[in-house]
């Protein structure tokens, strides 16, 4: 069996994001108007932690100072909802 070797390159564009000191919160891939950061470990006393989402809407990040940045990212629907 051949596998090929070309792919689908996602399209890209440019995003407006968020910077709280060196943490990245880009826009949600399905929901509009919300910005993701990375999720946050939480110990829960068993064998195995979870993760929290850490997500907020664009005035809770201007309330926490944030600055705003452009990104390459993948297209969405959302995300180019204005």
């Amino acid at each position: 069996m051949v596998m090929p070797t070309e792919y689908a390159t996602p399209e890209t564009k440019s995003y407006k994001c968020y910077k709280v000191g060196n943490t990245l919160f880009i826009p949600h891939y399905d929901i509009p108007g919300l910005y993701v950061g990375p999720s946050k470990r939480v110990e829960t006393g068993r064998i195995k932690a979870h993760y929290e989402r850490r997500s907020f809407y664009k005035e809770e990040l201007m309330r926490m100072n944030a600055t705003q940045v452009q990104e390459q990212l993948w297209t969405t629907a959302a995300r180019d909802q204005k």
